[in-house]
C-alpha cells in the first residue's frame, strides 16, 4: 500500500536577514565614526574579572592583532597610543 501524497505547501511568505555588525559598538562610540587611517586604533573597555578588559575594537585595533577579552594594559604594551573610552551596552542594544 502506497501512502497518499500530501498536496505541497504554499511558500513562506516570512523572510528573514542575520546582520552581523562587529564594529557597530565603535563606530557609534567615535565621534567621527569610523577611525581614519591616520588615526590610532580605537577600543572600548568595561571593568572584568577585576580589570579593565577590550569590550569592542575598531577594524585598526583588530588588524593589528587586538582581541576581544585582552587586558587595556596588555593592549597599550602592543600599542602605545591606543584610544579607549567605556563601552555603554544600553546605547548598542538601542
Amino acid at each position: 500500500m502506497t501512502p497518499e501524497a500530501s498536496p505541497p505547501s504554499p511558500p513562506d511568505p516570512r523572510r528573514y536577514l542575520a546582520l552581523w555588525l562587529p564594529f557597530l559598538s565603535t563606530e557609534r562610540a567615535q565621534p567621527g565614526g569610523a577611525a581614519g587611517q591616520d588615526e590610532p586604533p580605537f577600543v572600548q573597555v568595561e571593568k572584568q574579572r577585576g580589570g579593565m578588559r577590550l569590550a569592542a575594537l575598531d577594524l585598526t585595533a583588530a588588524r593589528i592583532g587586538l582581541r576581544i577579552g585582552m587586558t587595556l594594559s596588555d593592549a597599550r604594551a602592543i600599542v602605545p597610543g591606543l584610544r579607549a573610552a567605556p563601552i555603554d551596552r544600553q546605547a548598542d542594544a538601542a
